[in-house]
């Protein structure tokens, strides 16, 4: 009942998702191997910040990277092979309703993708599941009194994709046997 869950993250020249670019997109397919993961090119050098907290250089990208046209394309050829489409596809991303959601509803306005997109912030799951918490930050959420994950490469987006997975899980364990029925409870948190 999660078979069409997509678990996202991106990594970016700064935060503002209408001026700063993608560096990096990683998903996953909730409780599957099937991923995708890429870096890709920027036009502007990364400030000093971003660089300290992604640990991602500007020669990495420049190696390693693809450009933006061809890792949107790949990553809309990832979704088509990995989900039905013809039923709701469920997107995670962990404060994806202030950042990665925003991002993301680019690309596949570049994509051209008509598909029924419903989109869950684990920020508002944990909102519902964990009230008491003063912090839904992903770091918060991994703390040994919390759910005990260690998040390997913190803010590289892989990482911070499998690390979201597993506290997803954590969360709904129990409480959901849906996918659906997080998104309803939690649709308007």
């Amino acid at each position: 009942m999660f078979d069409n869950t997509l678990i996202l993250d991106f990594e970016t020249t700064g935060l503002n998702p209408f001026h700063d670019e993608i560096i990096e997109i990683a998903a996953k397919k909730f409780r599957s191997d099937d991923q995708y993961s890429t870096l890709i090119k920027t036009k502007k050098k990364l400030d000093k910040k971003i660089v300290e907290i992604t640990k991602i250089t500007d020669d990495m990208l420049i190696k390693e990277g693809v450009s933006q046209r061809v890792a949107f394309h790949s990553f809309g050829e990832f979704i088509k092979s990995s989900f039905n489409l013809d039923k709701p596809l469920y997107i995670l991303a962990h404060n994806g309703n202030s950042f990665d959601f925003i991002f993301l509803k680019g690309i596949l306005a570049k994509l051209d993708f008509k598909i029924d997109i419903r989109y869950i912030d684990t920020i508002s799951v944990s909102k519902f599941v964990n009230p008491r918490l003063f912090s839904h930050k992903l770091a918060t959420l991994c703390h040994p009194n919390i759910y005990n994950i260690i998040n390997i490469n913190a803010h590289r987006a892989m990482s911070d994709v499998i690390t979201t997975e597993k506290i997803f899980e954590k969360m709904i364990y129990l409480r959901f046997s849906s996918i659906e029925q997080v998104y309803n409870k939690i649709e308007f948190i």
